[in-house]
């Protein structure tokens, strides 16, 4: 490569599609590993530690920079389809002016919802572009798209449900911000969620797993894991994994 990457790859239609640390996208041939085609967006001299792996419907792969760029890209020759961008209009601070996109963006029926740090969130039509709507929420995580409803946590440790068809907030649950609330130390860092037998589940870094119910965002169940968890958790055949950080992986059925 040509510089690092810190996003995991996409494979789709035989293509391997990397973005790096420089802000570009790079498609890889999956069988020789040569490279296909690359695009490259701007350099930006700040940014967060990770990256937002592309996403793809097997015809468009979108990929979002630390620039904010966020770009639609045929997967075929990486000719532009469309280009916007989730940057801060005016800039208010060091932390809140970062442009960076390290949550994925999602596709769902042809619309791509894409959020970034600095409190730009889009549903995009992923075949021209064009806006559906915006709203002024940040974030790093992922978003879980749930037949008409969207989740997400907020850069703020809110857990916010949403319509995916105009955007229209139902519910917001605060988590904690902070091990010791009074003082304001030790800060809790959430995965994003992950929705799996009818709730949203979240690991913390305080050692904390909570199970909160979609409908209300009311929270189930709450238990501990065995080590601070900050890797996002992954549900497959009805078990629950959980990587922590000292680096051990735990099944839950």
């Amino acid at each position: 490569l040509s510089a690092p990457s810190r996003a995991a790859p996409t494979i789709s239609q035989g293509r391997v599609f990397v973005i790096t640390v420089d802000n570009r996208l790079i498609a890889h041939d999956a069988t020789t590993g040569n490279v296909v085609w690359d695009h490259g967006g701007l350099i930006e001299s700040a940014g967060l530690l990770g990256a937002a792996s592309p996403a793809t419907d097997g015809s468009v792969v979108v990929s979002g920079y630390s620039s904010g760029e966020i770009h639609g890209l045929r997967i075929e020759n990486g000719t532009s389809v469309w280009q916007d961008s989730l940057a801060p209009v005016r800039r208010l601070g060091m932390m809140a002016s970062l442009a960076d996109i390290e949550a994925m963006p999602v596709i769902a029926d042809d619309v791509v919802y894409a959020i970034g740090h600095a409190k730009r969130f889009l549903a995009i039509d992923l075949r021209n572009g064009t806006r559906h709507w915006q709203r002024n929420l940040g974030s790093t995580s992922t978003p879980v798209v749930a037949g008409d409803f969207l989740f997400l946590l907020s850069n703020e440790n809110e857990l916010v449900a949403m319509t995916r068809r105009d955007g229209r907030i139902l519910w917001v649950v605060a988590l904690p911000r902070y091990e010791d609330e009074e003082d304001r130390e030790d800060p809790i860092v959430w995965t994003s969620p992950v929705l799996a037998g009818g709730r949203l589940i979240l690991a913390g870094s305080d050692e904390t797993v909570l199970e909160i119910d979609p409908s209300n965002g009311a929270v189930l169940t709450e238990w501990e894991s065995r080590n601070p968890v900050i890797i996002d958790p992954v549900v497959v055949d009805n078990t629950l994994l959980l990587l922590d950080e000292s680096g051990t992986l735990t099944a839950y059925q």
